[in-house]
């Protein structure tokens, strides 16, 4: 019974038996290979392998079925479907001398015996499958010139992006896939028992390999007879590497439709501009013309010239598609520096490329977006210092206003809103931290640093003040319960005169005190007023009663006031100061008044007593009789004055001098008016 194929993960060992490298059950997607991961746009007409002649004594084999149809897929698609961490590099060797075990060089000599048992072997593997009921791809490899190892020494898979698995893709009827290219040399018979050994791993170890959901029919073929291959020695392949996580690879023993792939933009014209610039030569080897100066690049037997050069154009597309790329990135703002490395990474690499293109215009290409990204690369480094140093600037701003707050003086500082303008700032340093680009260590530590102290400071000084003042409030309601005590003891009593005065000095020291918390205050201040209240609201009662009693007093005091006030203006205080006096009498006989009309009462009567002692005064001021006689020496005094005044005028008048005369006419007029003021003053007093 056979099986699906698989990857070409077996091979004969040296003595005969063969060595299983894959483990039973696992699934058996189909290896995809270089000239296989072309997309499907890219697709070039893929050349069928003829079967081999049947050997005289040999059965022919039976008709095979029709084989699972190979999907080409381009690099960028290989790209998308290799799993994260798998190299797609398109200028990575796919293997290096004949390390793939299915497709081994064919050697000048014996090319013809190993092609016709490589493609017997195909033929019997392709017919496998559909016999079971299973429809698979086979596996293909690309071979090309890599480090001059050779089938029979290693046999290994060099790029582990080529060598991943395929994703499964919706089946269609198509040609089988293209030969794989190879470098290198090896012997027919390597090839046989290469071929064979892959041959048997399939039908071995890949029995629960799953079909595409729904494949398309394919044209059936029949295959020519061909020799039963014979095991031989030969090397060893080492399995190439398998994610596990392929993009688009469905689980294991789950069959799942892939998706149709987008199509892609003709680049046929392209791919033949770049096939221009190489050539095949007869042993299928391909060489591009690099600067006047050929280099081999590998060889893609059995596809011929044509097909081999469009191969590694395609090749050479992927590596102008990476390029256009690191452009496209560039001006949708990447970082300048990152893509001048990685250009210039690709620039290197294109000494060492395995693809067949104008590398000159490549490499001017690469050139050119490397001088731009080292242009952007300035841009972008000094946009960044510039941000750089707006974000230091806004940094040291609020490490400067932090500083203010935390240095104002604590008995000074509104805590509420200082505490949620540092708040503020805080935020705002969070937000310059992830919107401006970082400060050198040594700025962002001593700012920082400075920063934070001032915060510290500032939380310190505010735990300080509010321990302090916590402190004070216990002593304020210490103090004001005290006084709270003393108020109450003093509500009851009817001392009104002392007790008033009691409360008064109370409410004194009520003020002296220190405040006890917002809360704590508002409550001892009501205990402190209500019993204020209780002892004046029994005062204004006992107010009240009085002042029912002494209602008649105040008509009479209303009637005494009247005729006091009709003294008033005093002309003679002999006479006003004897009526008077008996008002006085007369108002003390009449008792007291209510308290409310007392101040209007009294200040009446006082009115009128300052009225009778300002006329005496005046009447005093008259009749002194040393103010009499010293008017009377200083009248004398005056008139002698004058007569002497007159005489100066007389002499002046008659010398005809008009200074003099001026002089002397000025001094007697002030004179004159001297004594005419001071003689009504005399006549006054009488």
């Amino acid at each position: 019974m056979t099986d699906s194929p698989a990857s070409p993960t077996h091979a004969s060992s040296a003595d005969g038996h063969d060595a299983a490298a894959e483990a039973p059950g696992s699934a058996a997607a189909p290896e995809a290979s270089a000239a296989a991961q072309e997309g499907p746009a890219q697709q070039g007409a893929a050349q069928a392998t003829p079967a081999a002649p049947v050997p005289a004594g040999e059965q022919p084999a039976p008709a095979a079925t029709p084989a699972a149809p190979v999907q080409e897929h381009s690099a960028a698609a290989s790209e998308q479907l290799a799993p994260a961490g798998a190299s797609t590099d398109p200028t990575a060797p796919v293997a290096v001398d004949g390390a793939d075990s299915a497709a081994p060089k064919q050697g000048a000599a014996g090319a013809s015996t190993a092609g016709e048992s490589a493609t017997a072997e195909s033929a019997q593997e392709a017919a496998a499958p559909e016999a079971q009921g299973h429809a698979a791809a086979p596996a293909a490899s690309a071979v090309v010139n890599g480090a001059g190892e050779t089938a029979s020494d290693t046999g290994a898979v060099a790029n582990g992006a080529e060598g991943a698995p395929a994703a499964e893709a919706q089946p269609a009827p198509a040609p089988t896939a293209e030969p794989a290219p190879t470098t290198g040399s090896a012997s027919s018979t390597g090839s046989a028992s290469t071929a064979e050994s892959s041959g048997t791993a399939e039908s071995s170890g890949t029995s629960e390999s799953t079909a595409p959901t729904n494949p398309a029919p394919a044209k059936p073929a029949a295959a020519k007879p061909a020799p039963k291959p014979v095991p031989r020695p030969g090397a060893v392949p080492r399995p190439a590497p398998r994610p596990s996580g392929a993009v688009g690879a469905p689980p294991a023993g789950r069959p799942a439709n892939a998706a149709p792939a987008a199509p892609a933009r003709d680049r046929s014209a392209e791919i033949e501009a770049a096939k221009a610039h190489g050539r095949v030569d007869e042993s299928q080897t391909v060489f591009v013309t690099v600067d006047g100066a050929e280099r081999e690049v590998g060889q893609y037997p059995d596809a011929g010239a044509d097909g081999a050069l469009a191969y590694f154009a395609r090749k050479f597309l992927d590596l102008t598609d990476a390029a256009e790329l690191l452009a496209e990135r560039l001006a949708a703002g990447a970082n300048g520096e990152s893509v001048r490395q990685t250009a210039q990474k690709q620039r290197e690499a294109l000494a060492e490329a395995k693809a067949v293109g104008d590398f000159a215009a490549l490499e001017a290409r690469l050139r050119e977006i490397e001088a731009q990204a080292a242009a952007v690369r300035t841009e972008q480094t000094a946009a960044q210092n510039a941000a750089r140093e707006e974000g230091l600037a806004a940094r040291s701003a609020i490490v400067d206003e932090a500083e203010q707050i935390a240095g104002t003086d604590p008995a000074r500082v509104q805590w509420k809103n200082s505490g949620a303008r540092m708040r503020e700032l805080f935020e705002e340093w969070k937000r310059l931290q992830s919107s401006t680009p970082k400060l050198p260590r040594s700025q962002d530590q001593e700012l920082w640093g400075r920063f934070s102290k001032a915060r510290n400071t500032f939380d310190k000084h505010r735990r300080e003040f509010f321990a302090d003042l916590d402190k004070r409030n216990a002593e304020g309601k210490k103090a004001k319960q005290k006084l709270v005590a003393e108020a109450e003891a003093l509500s009851a009593s009817t001392d009104w005169r002392e007790t008033s005065a009691k409360y008064r000095d109370l409410m004194d020291r009520w003020k002296a005190a220190p405040r006890a918390g917002r809360k704590d205050d508002d409550a001892l201040w009501a205990k402190f007023r209500a019993a204020q209240d209780v002892f004046f609201a029994a005062r204004s009662k006992k107010d009240e009663e009085v002042d029912a009693e002494y209602a008649q007093n105040l008509v009479r005091k209303e009637e005494l006031l009247a005729q006091a006030r009709a003294l008033l203006p005093i002309t003679d205080p002999t006479q006003a100061k004897a009526r008077l006096r008996t008002i006085q009498d007369e108002w003390e006989d009449a008792g007291k008044v209510p308290r409310a009309a007392m101040g209007r009462m009294e200040g009446g009567l006082r009115e009128v007593e300052k009225a009778l002692a300002a006329a005496e005064n005046e009447q005093w001021r008259k009749t002194n009789p040393e103010t009499k006689a010293r008017t009377s020496g200083m009248l004398s005094q005056l008139e002698e004055q004058l007569a002497q005044l007159r005489a100066l005028v007389e002499q002046a008048r008659a010398s005809g001098d008009g200074a003099a005369l001026a002089r002397a006419q000025e001094a007697l007029d002030t004179k004159q008016a001297w004594y005419e003021q001071l003689a009504k003053t005399a006549q006054e007093m009488g």
